[in-house]
Order: C-alpha cells, then sequence, then structure tokens
C-alpha cells in the first residue's frame, strides 16, 4: 500500500497475535516506526485536535447558545488546510493521493458555514467525511487490514448524525444543543478511530 522503502524491519514483538486487538496500545519498545508511519502521525494527531475542539464545541453548546457559525467554520477551514497539507505526502501515503480535493471542499464549506444556515452546512460537511471514510474502507480492505469494518461503522455513523443534524426531529431540543450533543458523539467516535488507525499502522504501511 505504501512505498516499499518505507517498510523497516519490525522487531518479533509486533506478531500477528498482537494485530488482533485494534485498540491494545504497542509500547515504543515493541515497534520501531517508519518514516512514512511517522508522517502520518502527524496528520493524525492534527486531525486528532480537530475532534478534540469539536467536543470542547459541543459540550458547550450543550448548556449554552451562542452564535457558533464562525468558530465551527473555522474548524472546518482548519480541517480542510490538514488535508491540503497531507497532499504534500501523497507519494508516500497514497491514502491522501486525493486529499487536496477534500480539503478545498471543506474550506468552502466552512467559509458558507460563517454566512449560512448551520444544520445544513454541518450536514454536508459530515457526508464530505463519509466519502473520506468510505475511500479508507475501500484502501484497509483492499490491503485486507481487519480495523476496516469499524471504519466503515464509523461512516455509518457519522451520515446518521449528520441527516439527524440536518432534520433537527428532537423538538424538545434546542437547534443548539441538537448540534452540540452530535458534534460531541462525532469527535469521541472519530477519536476512536484514530487512536485505532496509530495503533493498526503498522499493518498497513
Amino acid at each position: 500500500m505504501y512505498n516499499d522503502k518505507e517498510k523497516t524491519v519490525k522487531k518479533k514483538k509486533n506478531t500477528k497475535k498482537g494485530r488482533r486487538f485494534f485498540f491494545l496500545p504497542l509500547k515504543d519498545s515493541e515497534r520501531v516506526l517508519s518514516n512514512t508511519e511517522k508522517k502520518y502521525f502527524k496528520i493524525l494527531n492534527s486531525e486528532l485536535i480537530i475532534n478534540i475542539l469539536l467536543i470542547a464545541l459541543g459540550i458547550i453548546l450543550c448548556f449554552a447558545n451562542f452564535s457558533f457559525n464562525i468558530i465551527l467554520g473555522i474548524i472546518f477551514i482548519i480541517y480542510g488546510l490538514i488535508k491540503i497539507w497531507a497532499f504534500k505526502y501523497r507519494n508516500d501515503i497514497n491514502l491522501y493521493s486525493i486529499s487536496i480535493i477534500y480539503g478545498l471542499i471543506s474550506i468552502i464549506i466552512g467559509i458558507i458555514t460563517m454566512f449560512a444556515n448551520v444544520n445544513v452546512m454541518i450536514g454536508l460537511w459530515f457526508i464530505l467525511l463519509v466519502i473520506e471514510n468510505l475511500e479508507l474502507v475501500i484502501r484497509l480492505k483492499k490491503v485486507e487490514e481487519k480495523s476496516w469494518n469499524f471504519v466503515l461503522m464509523c461512516s455509518v455513523l457519522t451520515l446518521f448524525i449528520g441527516i439527524l443534524i440536518m432534520v433537527n426531529p428532537f423538538n424538545n431540543l434546542s437547534v443548539d444543543q441538537v448540534i452540540g450533543i452530535f458534534l460531541t458523539l462525532y469527535g469521541v467516535l472519530c477519536s476512536t478511530k484514530i487512536f485505532m488507525l496509530k495503533n493498526r499502522s503498522y499493518n498497513f504501511m
């Protein structure tokens, strides 16, 4: 899946038995990071920061009503910039071979979010993430990396969350509370996915 030159020799403790566990963290002494993995981790860590910001914003919205269009728009724009930055590594990490497209669309959605209907724009952003995750599912499944099914589950839940935010069927909750709850859920879900990908990266790097 990646450049063969970047596939460095792993230590003996990286056995197939240990690879069954998606979230079991490996000690530094149990693995050796390739240059490609180091680049990949930088990108994942940047995405993790975005998720933490969404969780924080979501929790605040659950308890306070305020105009958050600009804040959310900036978060979308930052995410887009991360994807454009990741595109720089496309020769080493083909997961990001078209990430510039996701990045540009995310930036456009972020700019519009500052001035338009927040529910619709969040829904569109989530749909963009679903498409991105489905591409990841295909790539992971192609190399027989078992964690593809978890990423697929994340995609389905993200789509579900996006639709609920756009429709807002909860009459007893304010729009801000609905968005806050689902932003928090999404942030937790995708943070879990990132930790899983970091822990499983030696399987597909």
